[in-house]
């Protein structure tokens, strides 16, 4: 059930931070001008947005309804908070990776079911040329292809470039890149090649009703039953020696 419309409230809140917008200002919440279009209609409609030559303006009624809209969106949120931040190494990448999990919330709503860092930002031996590695887990994914996900995560990642965050870590010398590893849920229940350093050095920051933290604990059962080890060799590289553990292979728990 969806309570909170994602994108009335986006456009809601961007008419308000503006003032008064332009149909080209509200481009950056919804791209696809039709969409844009319809739902500017709906809220013109219902009393929230008024319309005149300068643009478009909130009335009081939708002043009003976008309080409320927040509140309702972060009463349901409360549940499923972004949290290990502060186990991210840097402050730069936890700043910034707490704004990218924001967005990741607002973007896909319902959908989002999980945020796994992992890599040498999560190790703590990343350089300034590092990617910063992210396993995303969202709903309604099975069907389509790998672009495809990444299509809809650029979305994000266009908000990401520019919120005062992502500023912040380029002013600094930092030009983070994002590397997206997306499944859907079922997906996630297959072993992945990127699972074993997920246990060993996966930060989880967001997990909607612990589904992550189960997948990664009966992972981390497994490999402990099959004695399984990560080699580090003096380069600082690391490989993992497995046994009997197959690709596709369903953890049966």
């Amino acid at each position: 059930m969806k309570l909170v419309d994602l994108r009335a409230l986006k456009l809601l809140a961007k008419i308000e931070e503006l003032g008064t917008s332009k149909f080209s200002d509200l481009r950056t919440e919804i791209r696809n001008p039709k969409t844009l279009s319809k739902k500017l209609k709906e809220l013109v409609s219902a009393g929230l947005v008024s319309r005149s030559k300068e643009g478009y303006k909130l009335t009081e009624k939708g002043k009003k309804a976008l309080k409320l809209m927040l509140k309702l969106r972060d009463l349901i949120m409360e549940r499923d908070q972004i949290k290990n931040i502060e186990r991210i190494p840097h402050r730069i990448y936890s700043s910034l990776l707490r704004k990218y999990c924001e967005i990741l919330r607002e973007e896909f709503g319902d959908r989002l079911v999980g945020v796994v860092l992992f890599g040498s930002v999560a190790r703590g031996d990343w350089d300034r040329d590092s990617d910063v590695d992210l396993l995303l887990v969202v709903k309604g994914w099975k069907r389509k292809k790998v672009w495809e996900r990444l299509r809809e995560l650029s979305r994000a990642r266009e908000v990401l470039r520019q919120s005062k965050e992502y500023q912040e870590a380029v002013s600094r010398g930092f030009f983070p890149a994002i590397q997206h590893y997306p499944l859907d849920p079922e997906e996630a229940r297959e072993f992945h090649r990127v699972y074993p350093d997920l246990v060993a050095d996966g930060i989880l920051l967001y997990d909607k009703e612990g589904f992550m933290d189960w997948i990664l604990s009966s992972f981390r059962e497994k490999l402990r039953k099959l004695g399984a080890l990560r080699i580090s060799t003096p380069e600082g590289r690391f490989y993992w020696i497995l046994k009997e553990v197959k690709a596709g292979e369903v953890f049966e728990i």
